[in-house]
């Protein structure tokens, strides 16, 4: 019984961390210049899915060097899948890295291994807008450099409406 409340609760938890996840992407491919370098490397059109393990999959196309939501019909040229949502909660957390996990056996990729490499690196750095110098470090993350305006994102993020990033 108390498993079951600690799951729909890292349930709950996990949907909207995959929901702040997507729209820092789609801010960031906005505002810092790493980003948007590593954008470049894939072509227009090109979807990307994060599936965490709740109902939701993130979804986001690459459409002029930017990230922005997608339909759920739409099928990924890259997905990334968590095996299950006790796998997916501490990367979400940022408590554990990305790669990590990999190594670990706890995500599973389809899609090409180069464009797999550049969408970590991506989230890698959205996780340094959003989490603070400590956590990372204690997750043995190289931090990467903020190559844009922190303020600038934190306004796209916050104020921007969902519409923006279709």
């Amino acid at each position: 019984m108390r498993q079951d409340k600690f799951r729909r609760i890292k349930y709950i938890t996990g949907k909207k961390l995959l929901s702040i996840i997507q729209k820092s992407l789609c801010a960031l491919s906005r505002t810092d210049k790493g980003v948007i370098l590593e954008l470049g490397g894939f072509p227009d059109g090109f979807t990307f899915s994060l599936d965490a393990g709740v109902s939701d999959v993130m979804r986001l196309t690459v459409r002029e060097n930017r990230l922005v939501t997608s339909g759920a019909d739409d099928c990924a040229d890259l997905a990334v899948a968590f095996k299950d949502i006790t796998g997916a909660f501490p990367v979400l957390l940022g408590t554990k890295s990305i790669e990590s996990a990999f190594i670990e056996h706890r995500v599973t990729v389809s899609g090409g291994i180069d464009y797999a490499v550049s969408f970590v690196r991506i989230i890698n750095i959205a996780r340094a807008y959003l989490l603070p110098k400590r956590v990372l470090i204690k997750t043995d993350m190289r931090i990467p450099d903020k190559k844009g305006s922190v303020f600038a994102f934190y306004k796209n993020l916050i104020f921007l409406k969902e519409e923006a990033f279709r």
